[in-house]
């Protein structure tokens, strides 16, 4: 992960061509062999997921998106009662992580830091969509009444001079905000004391900053544009692994292997982890761009749908034109889009897109 050597095998699997290669299956045992349980030994909970992250490639790329959603699910409802955890649970959740990406850091080849100028644009450009799209789509009602043109102008001139909209109207005779109220409310940041200048609230706010800019590009790239675009590029492919997944599931798992498509994933070895291994990094196909965007964007909240379609299209093109250089890119343009939501929110007072 914190390397940046110029050898293929450290920016993209080492099954960049032909997931049957003699040596690139050499080289992902080799890398594999320190997390094997030892024969005889009595393994630790921490040896038990170490063999675990090494039987499937999709574990190393997962298990960090898992730990961190449940974590801020746990984090959540506890800073809803005390707003104040918040300023040390928040580091806690991004170490665990860190520490996760760092200890497989071999089974991830691909989780680079290397940068390519591309990411400039492409996060500046996904940064701007993500705000626009969802100020239209949640001003819809207003931007009617107004007309496209007028409400553009006023959404341009509110971007640079948030009190340029004084004096704007809805069409109620109510003063027109862009600014999300309700969202500013409830921002934990703001019940602990930031806009009062409460150091501890600045603190947790700045480590928000860190995090979302640092670390969530880091496990989210390496989940949707490595372990999911990689493994569901084809369609029928994709809709055999699901159907080898979901036969373990009681209830619907007979059901689906009685039918003709449970029949023939029988016949295929485990088909998301073949694909992974047969697909190279940065390979796109309709399919594959369409399954990890739809992934991507269900696990955000719908205002932010339409900025994580235009988001996911855009990140798998950069990382089309920079595979060479592993994730690396990709990771620097999510960190710019991030960075620049987090100012967009210290600018505007509106807290809705963090």
């Amino acid at each position: 992960m914190g390397s940046d050597p110029d050898s293929k095998a450290s920016n993209a699997e080492p099954s960049d061509v032909d997931g049957t290669d003699a040596s690139a299956a050499a080289a992902r045992e080799a890398a594999a062999a320190p997390f094997r349980v030892q024969r005889g030994s009595a393994p630790t909970l921490l040896g038990r997921l170490d063999h675990m992250m090494t039987e499937h490639p999709w574990y190393p790329r997962v298990m960090p998106f898992i730990a961190y959603i449940l974590l801020l699910t746990i984090i959540g409802f506890i800073a809803e009662r005390v707003p104040q955890t918040y300023a040390f649970l928040y580091p806690l959740q991004c170490i665990i992580v860190v520490a996760m990406l760092w200890r497989y850091r071999k089974l991830i080849p691909e989780l680079t830091i290397r940068f390519h100028w591309l990411a400039i644009p492409v996060g500046v450009f996904v940064f701007i969509a993500w705000v626009w799209v969802g100020m239209v789509i949640d001003e819809w009602s207003q931007m009617k009444h107004m007309g496209l043109f007028e409400f553009t102008r006023h959404l341009w001139n509110w971007s640079f001079s948030p009190a340029a909209t004084q004096g704007v109207t809805t069409a109620t005779g109510e003063a027109f905000s862009f600014v999300d109220y309700a969202s500013r409310s409830q921002s934990v940041f703001i019940r602990m004391g930031l806009a009062e200048g409460n150091a501890l609230a600045w603190t947790a706010f700045i480590l928000r900053l860190l995090g979302m800019s640092l670390v969530v590009p880091l496990f989210e790239e390496l989940f949707i544009r490595s372990a999911i675009l990689r493994s569901m590029n084809d369609r029928r492919n994709t809709m055999l692994g699901f159907a080898q997944v979901l036969s373990d599931f009681p209830l619907i798992g007979e059901r689906i292997m009685d039918s003709r498509l449970g029949q023939e994933a029988e016949k295929h070895p485990p088909m998301f982890e073949r694909e992974f291994h047969r697909v190279p990094l940065g390979q796109l196909t309709i399919f594959g761009v369409f399954m990890s965007t739809l992934i991507f964007t269900i696990s955000h909240a719908p205002r932010d749908y339409a900025g994580c379609i235009i988001c996911g299209i855009a990140y798998c093109l950069l990382l089309r034109a920079t595979r060479h250089k592993g994730l690396g890119p990709v990771c620097w343009a999510h960190g710019i889009t991030n960075a620049l939501l987090w100012c967009y929110t210290l600018h505007t007072n509106d807290w809705r897109f963090l």
